[in-house]
């Protein structure tokens, strides 16, 4: 049985219901005829109603790679600076996303960080 990331804000920041957050997904993307191609980019997050339109924006006008680093912030400042997911799948309300175990181990190796592995045992 894989490891499971389970969603801290579903329900809460974004509808925990598949086809509401889809049909809300897709009136805030809109359409786009023309997607760059991008090697990093910086999207907020935070609340669906708060910035929604701006990540739907920046989603709808780029290509999505098919492997994706997320980074994200420390929120508490308590612990390492850097921790990663490094196993299994992270849950949504639109399915389950697969980690790609390789490119987690190789961020781990030649990163400067000195990594938090975030064990299941720390979500709910």
């Amino acid at each position: 049985m894989p490891l499971i990331r389970h969603s801290f804000f579903s329900g809460l920041y974004y509808p925990s219901d598949a086809e509401e957050l889809r049909s809300t997904l897709l009136s805030l993307l809109g359409t786009s005829l023309h997607r760059k191609k991008i090697k990093t980019v910086t999207i907020p997050h935070g609340n669906l109603a708060l910035v929604g339109k701006k990540m739907a924006e920046i989603y709808a006008s780029i290509e999505i790679p098919n492997h994706v680093i997320l980074l994200g912030q420390n929120h508490t400042e308590r612990g390492e600076k850097c921790a990663i997911y490094s196993k299994g799948v992270w849950q949504t309300p639109l399915g389950e996303l697969k980690i790609n175990e390789e490119l987690a181990s190789l961020w781990m190796e030649n990163s400067p960080c000195k990594f938090f592995l975030l064990k299941l045992k720390l979500f709910p």
